[in-house]
């Protein structure tokens, strides 16, 4: 459900932007400058000691029932058809997840998001003097989403006022053990399983029957309306009420009716505070079984495995055919992907810094940025001999002397090299030429 809301007129003087804005900018530059350097530097620490406990994990694994014989305390990898998890109930909705590994409850709120857009220009007045006119137009949007939205710094709070009850909010829940073949499986190991989430669609007629003698159903209202949804529709108090009708009073929204305000009427759309909850859930079958890595204890069980470095390692996969290698392998893999994000996330940083720092022109003269093709040639290479430098530095830190000099050497060559006057003549003539 959209509606429009009203228009503001905001007066500034230049003098009064210019102070917030640069406070705003060193803010935001000293935030800038030290944290993508040392996000890289965590991430790539994270990887090398993920990387060294994988390496001594492979070197010691030791597959059962295969091997009849693990000593305890070793890191061992068991697949088996013969799956048995606890059983997994959510109390509060009086339900039942047979099979499941890990459940999730989603819940989701009916909130109003508000949005504005902004249209400024520069006038002067009766004195001469400039200021900037913006007139800012206020919109707002009634959707389920996954969170609650304050609604006390809205333009029009009481016309779109958000509840912010939340009696049951998402949670996920593991398994206290899995029986697989002749061993347990602790819990711990149990949550690492986030691959093959299903959307729990039906429900059988006895549950639904349980659901509604439930405690979210007798205190909050929830009841089944089909598609694995459970809904609670929201009741105002008599003062609620009140109170936002002298809100709505104040503000000069009690009377602005909108199409959208019909249209939500007739086609019954969700009213703010509404709540509805949705269940996932990971599910072991005989027919696809599991395989787990971990630490061997006594009496069969398979706990959490820690390595020399401290990384600790309890690996879960949804099939019986999945290998130790496989598993660890994909560990290794997932913290690789987040230091590729960190690589991403410092190359931007490196754009932001070469731009604001070395070729963002001074605030008094004229905007030449990207005026010629140099500018983005010199942009670009002495952005990415700022990442080498940073990731070059952080490989010297944490896990590659020699790489790491290498990029950081590499990194002051492409910076030397795009200083230099000869490489800027060449950019000159080539413009010309071109």
């Amino acid at each position: 459900m959209f509606r429009q809301g009203r228009t503001r007129v905001f007066v500034s003087r230049p003098q009064e932007e210019n102070c917030f804005m640069q406070f705003l900018l060193q803010l935001v530059s000293l935030l800038a400058l030290v944290s993508a350097p040392l996000f890289v530097l965590y991430m790539q620490h994270s990887v090398g000691e993920t990387g060294a406990a994988v390496e001594e994990a492979l070197r010691s694994v030791v597959s059962l029932p295969s091997n009849k014989h693990a000593p305890p305390n070793s890191i061992v990898h068991v697949a088996s058809h013969q799956v048995s998890p606890d059983l997994i109930s959510d109390d509060a909705f009086g339900l039942q997840f047979e099979g499941a590994v890990r459940t999730r409850r989603k819940t989701e709120y009916c909130q109003w998001m508000e949005f504005s857009t902004d249209e400024s220009h520069v006038e002067r007045d009766e004195d001469g003097n400039e200021r900037t006119v913006t007139r800012r137009t206020y919109s707002y949007s009634k959707n389920w989403i996954s969170y609650t939205i304050p609604s006390f710094a809205f333009d029009q709070p009481a016309a779109h006022h958000n509840p912010l009850r939340d009696p049951f909010p998402s949670k996920s829940t593991t398994a206290s053990f899995m029986k697989l073949g002749d061993y347990t499986v602790d819990g711990s190991v149990l949550e690492s399983a986030n691959d093959g989430w299903v959307f729990k669609k039906r429900y059988s007629s006895d549950a639904i029957e349980e659901t509604s003698q439930s405690i979210a159903s007798l205190e909050s209202g929830f009841r089944y309306i089909g598609n694995g949804y459970f809904y609670s529709p929201y009741e105002q108090s008599g003062t609620e009420k009140f109170l936002r009708t002298a809100g709505m009073a104040l503000e000069g929204s009690l009377l602005d009716f909108q199409i959208a305000d019909a249209v939500n009427a007739l086609f019954g759309s969700c009213a703010a505070g509404d709540l509805r909850v949705s269940f996932e859930a990971i599910v072991t079958t005989p027919g696809n079984g599991a395989s787990v890595v971990g630490k061997l204890k006594s009496n069969n069980r398979i706990g959490i495995y820690t390595a020399s470095n401290g990384v600790k390692i309890g690996l879960y996969e949804n099939s019986a055919e999945t290998s130790a290698l496989s598993m660890l392998s994909k560990l290794l893999w997932s913290a690789r992907k987040w230091l590729w994000a960190a690589y991403f996330a410092t190359f931007m940083w490196s754009l932001g810094v070469v731009y604001f720092y070395r070729l963002k022109p001074e605030p008094s003269a004229t905007p030449v940025m990207f005026s010629k093709p140099s500018d983005v040639y010199i942009l670009l290479l002495e952005s990415v001999a700022l990442l080498f430098a940073t990731v070059g530095m952080s490989k010297v830190v944490t896990s590659s002397f020699t790489l790491g000099l290498s990029l950081v050497l590499s990194g002051a060559a492409l910076f030397a090299g795009s200083s230099s006057d000869r490489f800027r003549m060449f950019l000159t003539s080539k413009e010309k030429t071109d």
